[in-house]
């Protein structure tokens, strides 16, 4: 039990829906408890790291194309 790390993360959402699936509802299980997944919670870390200046390796961010349709960034 010396090698042990434990924390607590806690994330606000306000007029959101920060874990919806394909049906605009939050995720759930079979006995209708709300889960977060943790792909939602890699998103919010690196969008934060990101609003604060720090080194973020992938970042997924899109741009408006020429025919208003959004698309990744390139590298450049």
């Amino acid at each position: 039990m010396k090698n042990r790390v434990y924390g607590v993360l806690g994330i606000g959402s306000y007029m959101a829906n920060w874990n919806a699936d394909f049906t605009n509802y939050p995720k759930t299980i079979g006995d209708g408890s709300v889960y977060g997944s943790d792909k939602a919670l890699k998103y919010s870390i690196r969008n934060y790291m990101n609003e604060v200046g720090k080194p973020v390796l992938i970042f997924k961010s899109f741009i408006e194309g020429k025919d208003q349709n959004l698309q990744p960034r390139t590298l450049d």
